[in-house]
């Protein structure tokens, strides 16, 4: 399971300023078949980030950007700068954690409502 979670509003088929390599260089950071045995939240602040996970989901994305990924499943990962340096944090989510969220806003909470 993959969710995404966007700050603002996205434009769809947004295309992205292209630089010469001459002009800038990338640095990117490439993990293959990694398997997760807990589920992680990703905050990424600055880059960009693909991700592919076994069930065949895809994403592409620029930060800031928040990104869910559950439990039991092997991913294929590339973070990379785009205008500023890679920022990311992870935070590995148990059970119990997840199960307290879900039901604090959806049960205790569900009058709450943003405005």
């Amino acid at each position: 399971m993959l969710k995404v979670f966007n700050p603002s509003p996205v434009q769809v088929g947004s295309i992205e300023c292209l630089q010469s390599a001459q002009n800038w260089q990338r640095k990117s950071l490439s993990l293959q078949g990694l398997n997760l045995l807990q589920s992680v939240l990703i905050k990424l602040t600055t880059g960009k980030i693909s991700i592919t996970t076994s069930s065949g989901e895809y994403i592409t994305a620029s930060g800031p950007m928040l990104i869910f990924l559950a439990k039991d499943q092997t991913i294929h990962i590339t973070m990379e700068e785009t205008h500023e340096q890679l920022n990311y944090n992870l935070i590995e989510l148990d059970s119990a954690s997840i199960k307290n969220a879900y039901n604090f806003f959806l049960y205790e909470h569900a009058d709450f409502s943003a405005h």
